[in-house]
């Protein structure tokens, strides 16, 4: 990963200075499903969706913000067989015109995500560049154990979009939340119960050969919940407590009748 990202440094330094007006701290990015039954909200803990094929996006505060863009896929660490990649389909604002048909190959990392950070996991953070927020295991890892108990941490997946064997990464504009639908527009098949979706933008520092990168807001990752609340379980308190209700309830009836 931090291959990638500096392949795509030396990309934007060859643009000349095209970025250099763009703001280095637009602010974390939120994924958003679109479409005629859009399958995701935004929960203020993450953004459930019950579609394992869904078609979704991100928008970034404070934007618009141009950079390289990338996509991460967390893959639940006990979910067997292990997927060897998946494939994002992506188009520019959804016009069929300017339409982009590039597939972008997700390649796993070579251990899973169990500890840290995934700013750490994927090395984005080399060579000077900083990445908000730093995401940690903690802030998905609890969404994931409430529909697959046995996960400890993710196998990871990631892309920099328009990427090419013989080419740099393409440059992406993220949009503010009002007009997200102007950005990329992505599509993904297949994802496993548990699984996480998070985007990362990065646009160059102009004082060090550096990224700033914007990260995915913890609330703001899909989450790919199978379309089932969790069944929660009563504590042994609570479970007390009802029937001592019951009792009373109980009690009351049969005093009631007596006096009739």
């Amino acid at each position: 990963m931090a291959r990638q990202w500096k392949s795509a440094w030396m990309s934007l330094v060859a643009l000349g200075g095209l970025l250099g007006a763009m703001s280095a701290s637009a602010g974390p990015l939120h994924a958003f499903c679109y479409g005629s039954t859009p399958t995701c909200t935004d929960n203020g803990t993450i953004t459930p969706t019950t579609d394992t094929s869904p078609n979704f996006g991100f928008w970034i505060s404070h934007g618009p913000t141009t950079g390289v863009f990338a996509v991460a896929v967390l893959v639940p660490n006990n979910y067997t067989p292990e997927s060897a990649s998946y494939t994002i389909d992506w188009t520019i604002g959804g016009n069929s015109n300017t339409a982009q048909s590039t597939v972008a190959s997700l390649d796993s990392a070579a251990s899973p995500w169990t500890q840290g950070t995934l700013v750490q996991d994927l090395g984005a953070a080399s060579g000077g560049s900083s990445v908000s927020p730093s995401n940690p295991l903690s802030a998905w890892l609890g969404s994931t154990q409430s529909v697959d108990p046995g996960a400890t941490g993710y196998t990871v997946y990631v892309a920099v979009l328009g990427s090419g064997a013989d080419s740099g990464p393409g440059l992406f504009t993220l949009e503010p939340n009002k007009d997200r639908m102007r950005g990329p527009l992505l599509s993904i098949s297949g994802l496993q119960l548990g699984s996480v979706v998070a985007g990362f933008l990065a646009v160059p520092n102009p004082c060090a050969e550096s990224f700033d990168i914007s990260a995915t807001a913890p609330s703001g990752a899909l989450f790919e919940d199978g379309g089932t609340p969790p069944v929660s379980t009563p504590e042994p308190g609570a479970l007390a407590l009802f029937a001592v209700g019951l009792a009373a309830v109980g009690w009351a009836l049969a005093r009631r009748r007596s006096r009739v």
